[in-house]
């Protein structure tokens, strides 16, 4: 099940009323744009374990949310405000319907406010990096709540991220048919692999010095799959397949790269009540 706020009238905000079979767990996917691209893993999952999967974002809105000015490439002041409304209402919603040994993922695009990217102005990013520890302290209530609940939380780190595609060009031009055998040179976006990473350095530890301190918190690092080690420059395209859909969302093809990790992670630590062997 798939539900965004961008479907749904700003001024209201409905959510997903299916129900829940007694004792069957829920893993709920939140945040916004940057949990909604995962659906190639999500998709994969169902195949996993007999869990039901249920997944709420809200355009632009992290969760939780910061504070509207850190949003400022938005057109629309009311949208924004409704937009903030929304998340704040998903995550009452989520919080009061999760049970015990539910996993609440939390997918947000924080490379976008926090991280380095070549089309990011070093000032812009000093700016919103002063809005980090209020961000931090309201995240650890979240997890604190989810706690309470009885549920895990798990963090999905930051993607590369990477200039962006000319206006005119689209991400439909990036896949290989009979009649375009060859890839675009716009298909190929790069970024410097060491600068992306240290750009995250703040937001990263941060979300590690969390996960140190509740029992219930994750953190899931799709990085050095999308974009392996031995890598100079991040790519947009990786083994001659594209696996983002633009600059800084990854496709279907990419969500199913982390599929492996992902489910890892889950046993690892003994996250999933029902699992395929």
């Amino acid at each position: 099940m798939s539900v965004s706020a961008n479907n749904i009238a700003k001024s209201r905000c409905s959510f997903p009323q299916g129900e829940r079979v007694s004792g069957q767990q829920r893993i709920w996917y939140v945040g916004n744009s940057h949990a909604l691209h995962l659906s190639g893993l999500i998709d994969k999952m169902k195949s996993r374990g007999d869990f039901q999967q249920t997944i709420i974002t809200t355009a632009q809105m992290t969760v939780p949310p910061m504070p509207i000015a850190v949003y400022d490439w938005l057109p629309k002041n009311d949208w924004k405000q409704k937009d903030l409304l929304n998340q704040e209402r998903t995550i009452e919603y989520v919080l009061a319907n999760a049970i015990s040994g539910d996993i609440i993922v939390v997918g947000n695009d924080l490379g976008n406010v926090f991280g380095w990217s070549p089309d990011r102005w070093q000032q812009q990013r000093s700016r919103n990096l002063r809005f980090l520890p209020k961000w931090v302290e309201d995240f650890n209530k979240f997890i604190k709540t989810a706690n309470g609940r009885g549920a895990s939380v798990v963090a999905i780190l930051p993607v590369p991220r990477f200039q962006y595609m000319p206006e005119s060009f689209t991400t439909e031009n990036c896949y290989k048919q009979w009649f375009r055998p060859f890839l675009a040179k716009e298909c190929y976006l790069v970024a410097d692999r060491v600068k992306l990473r240290e750009g995250l350095t703040e937001i990263t530890d941060a979300l590690k010095t969390l996960s140190k301190s509740n029992s219930n918190f994750y953190l899931f690092d799709p990085f050095d799959r999308l974009c392996p080690k031995e890598l100079k420059n991040c790519s947009t395209v990786l083994g001659e397949k594209v696996i983002f859909r633009d600059n800084h969302h990854i496709n279907n093809y990419g969500g199913e790269l982390l599929l492996n990790d992902f489910y890892d992670l889950l046993l690892r630590y003994n996250l999933l009540k029902s699992h395929s062997s």
